[in-house]
């Protein structure tokens, strides 16, 4: 099962830019901003924690985040909010190349071709591999409110023991305020989410953001191979050179109440990382829990402001990594490519240049 939540119109330069062109400052006012903090380096875990859930970061992502990542938002300030959900698709990639959107009507056509899929894998390699072994044909992902899944009747989309992971409780939203609202596509133990960080004025006349996107299984799929997440934007974001970001975090729990954790961090795939998006590969592990966070910083112009801003999001779980999964990213677009038998999750996200209230419209 797997569930998802959401927390580059050219300037006529399509070149990275350098991060030394960012001084200017800004102080926090009546919207939240959060102003820098020039000593993040000394603060506490909880300290910093606790700057992180006032700038409005869902506290699954705080949790998922490095100490190093922590402190360079929180000494760069801002505010975070989510982008909305313009649209969710998971399709079936079969062994033979064929694409199935999961829908309604599609159902039967995935479980027969899962069915060819297994024989044919079985009959060239040897092996036995049950249809038991593949995800389920769940037949659409389902957009939820936040709040809708912090409601008790809603136990069923995300486990109690797992919500305070992922989603503002009442105690959190006591002490910080009440964090900004975060459509939630539901499939099961995968969550995706990606938030959207403003970091106030980048030079005399551009704006910087933080593109925050995380891939979580709260528990460890079956297939365990090669597996890609991928952001791609519009042309109106112009990436910040050197601030790119990417690791991968898996945990256990022990017989005696502890967490063993194991740390990587990942580096971007040189295929896709350029002016329109970037990707990481990563083969998941055997702990119990896995997470994935990637983040990187853009410059967009204040000529921009009011325009609608494009995000894309692209997760390929692979079932059997037949050849190396190959990545291409667009203007806002992503395609992988390679035989690669699994499912892809692809999410459209949009919001306005310049609002960083986004909810209140």
């Amino acid at each position: 099962m797997y569930s998802i939540l959401f927390s580059v119109v050219v300037l006529s330069q399509t070149t990275i830019v350098s991060a030394e062109e960012s001084s200017a400052k800004f102080e926090s006012d009546k919207e939240g901003i959060i102003a820098p903090n020039d000593n993040s380096d000394s603060l506490s875990t909880e300290q910093l924690d606790n700057s992180l859930l006032k700038m409005g970061i869902i506290p699954g992502t705080v949790n998922k985040m490095s100490l190093e990542q922590k402190r360079e938002i929180v000494k760069k300030g801002g505010k975070a909010f989510s982008p909305s959900i313009k649209k969710a698709t998971k399709v079936y990639n079969s062994l033979s190349g064929k694409k199935i959107p999961y829908t309604e009507g599609n159902i039967e056509k995935i479980k027969k071709q899962k069915i060819k899929d297994i024989k044919r894998y079985n009959e060239q390699t040897g092996k036995s591999m049950s249809i038991l072994e593949l995800p389920g044909n769940n037949n659409k992902l389902e957009i939820v409110k936040k709040e809708e899944i912090s409601d008790e009747s809603n136990s069923e989309i995300i486990p109690e023991e797992n919500k305070n992971q992922f989603f503002a409780t009442s105690s959190i939203e006591d002490q910080y305020g009440v964090l900004p609202p975060a459509d939630t596509v539901v499939d099961g133990d995968m969550i995706l989410d990606t938030q959207v960080i403003y970091q106030g004025p980048y030079g005399a006349a551009s704006m910087e953001y933080k593109y925050s996107s995380y891939l979580t299984w709260i528990n460890k799929p079956f297939n365990t191979k090669t597996d890609a997440l991928v952001t791609a934007f519009d042309e109106g974001a112009v990436p910040i050179e050197n601030t790119f970001f990417a690791q991968y975090i898996q945990r256990s729990a022990t017989p005696d109440g502890q967490s063993l954790e194991d740390v990587k961090k990942l580096e971007p795939d040189a295929d896709s990382f350029g002016v329109y998006g970037h990707g990481v590969k990563f083969k998941l592990g055997d702990y119990q829990q896995h997470s994935v966070s990637m983040m990187r910083s853009v410059k967009v112009s204040t000529s921009k402001i009011g325009e609608g801003a494009y995000i894309l999001t692209k997760y390929r779980h692979a079932y059997l990594t037949v050849t190396g999964i190959g990545i291409s990213i667009g203007p806002g677009s992503i395609s992988f490519e390679g035989a690669n038998w699994g499912d892809d999750f692809f999410i459209e996200y949009g919001y306005d240049y310049g609002n960083v209230n986004p909810w209140d419209v």
